[in-house]
């Protein structure tokens, strides 16, 4: 599994996205307490005009960065200022999806003149001013970088960041510090420990790849144990279940038999009943699939052929069932591995399939017991027979044939109920 894939579950959506609003918040006061610094040093220096129309852009974009993250987090108000209320709107459409909103766009085109303004603006004032203009901008990049990749669109599972995107997310903090020290070291520093200063500061932006690593761990680590937990969850439902529904299940079915001639819609019930329960307990076995996950119609295979000693495969898509089509699947495959049983199979290899562009399903049983009896085929009265009557209803019906290395394969197809 890649590492973008380890990272992306829906736990770790969930955990980032209650916390965007409370950590975005302290960043961007971070960025604010970084920019009043600058403001206060420029104030001394007696900078230049151009130096605070740089300070001032910055201040604008973290303030909306500052409110909206405040008003992410605090969701019973809205901002009153309209500048602020119009970015919060944008902010809130676009919150976990692939989308800049307009406060990260102004912090971002703030970069490059705060990387400018120490070591190439501000070349005829004090060493110490100039350090420290040098110091906020790596700061301020910083936390707008470290914001900016913890967002939870790149923990979402349901989308698909561009490959360049995750490749400079995977290396932004070596990068950051590399561009740093190509725009910054460079400028004209007077000779002494000043260029080295600047340097030592550059690399430090390293440190933005930890936070991205140690955030991405965090809720990586997180999943393990909700997973953990989840499956001790549904052990303590799955465990009485199993104790309270599988003996009478089991006792109804000497019942059912008896009456499937006289009532085969009672029996049909009966197959839904215990191939639900059959579900569920197989969810016990694995703690990220969802009850309309299509493997879980394993579990009845699993109790049908593990009662016999008939070894099995099943392959199946990966998408959801829906209700109907889960339901006629799970009939047909009941009857297939039931009469492959009967005609004492050793092994089946069960596939169930999905044909996208002809929106039908396909589901098949190969086994290597006894042939098929063309004068029982499809007898009147017969489960294959009220099936295939059913399938007609969805443009579908059963056939079968017998392969070249004697096996035989009996399969259905139909057209799935979602359009």
């Amino acid at each position: 599994m890649s590492a973008q894939a380890d990272r992306r579950s829906r736990l770790a959506y969930q955990v980032t996205i209650q916390r965007v609003g409370d950590y975005g918040f302290r960043a961007a006061v971070t960025r604010l307490g970084t920019l009043i610094l600058l403001a206060l040093t420029l104030i001394v220096a007696g900078a230049p005009w151009y130096a605070w129309s740089i300070v001032a852009v910055a201040l604008v974009a973290t303030y909306l960065s500052a409110s909206d993250n405040y008003f992410t987090d605090h969701r019973s108000t809205t901002p009153r200022e309209p500048l602020a209320r119009v970015s919060f709107a944008y902010y809130e459409a676009t919150m976990g999806r692939n989308r800049p909103n307009v406060p990260g766009l102004a912090e971002m085109m703030c970069y490059v003149p705060l990387g400018i303004l120490g070591p190439w603006l501000l070349q005829g004032e004090a060493v110490l001013v100039r350090l420290i203009c040098v110091a906020a901008a790596l700061v301020y990049i910083g936390s707008c970088l470290s914001a900016v990749f913890v967002d939870p669109a790149f923990y979402n599972p349901n989308i698909t960041m561009p490959k360049f995107i995750e490749r400079v997310r995977s290396c932004v903090g070596p990068l950051a510090a590399a561009i740093a020290a190509v725009v910054m070291v460079t400028g004209p520093w007077p000779a002494g420990e000043s260029r080295w200063i600047a340097l030592g500061m550059c690399v430090a932006m390293i440190g933005v790849q930890l936070r991205l690593r140690e955030t991405d761990r965090a809720v990586i680590l997180a999943r393990g144990f909700s997973d953990s937990e989840q499956i001790e969850g549904r052990q303590a439902v799955i465990d009485p279940l199993h104790s309270r529904v599988g003996a009478p299940l089991d006792a109804l079915l000497r019942y059912v038999e008896r009456n499937r001639t006289t009532d085969p819609d009672l029996y049909d019930q009966y197959l839904f009943a215990v191939g639900g329960y059959r579900e569920l307990v197989e969810m016990d076995l694995m703690a990220d699939v969802d009850v309309d996950w299509p493997g879980l119609l394993n579990g009845r295979l699993r109790q049908l052929m593990g009662s016999v000693a008939v070894t099995h495969t099943f392959t199946h898509p990966q998408h959801p069932l829906s209700q109907t089509d889960r339901r006629t699947a799970h009939l047909l495959l009941d009857n297939f591995v039931t009469n492959a049983i009967n005609a004492d199979a050793t092994h089946c290899d069960v596939v169930l399939a999905y044909d996208e562009g002809r929106n039908q399903y396909l589901a098949s049983v190969t086994d290597d017991g006894a042939p098929i009896n063309d004068g029982a085929w499809m007898r009147q009265g017969g489960g294959l027979r009220r099936l295939n009557d059913g399938l007609a209803a969805r443009a579908g019906r059963i056939t079968y044939r017998t392969n070249g290395d004697g096996t035989k394969c009996v399969e259905a197809y139909w057209t799935s109920a979602v359009q």
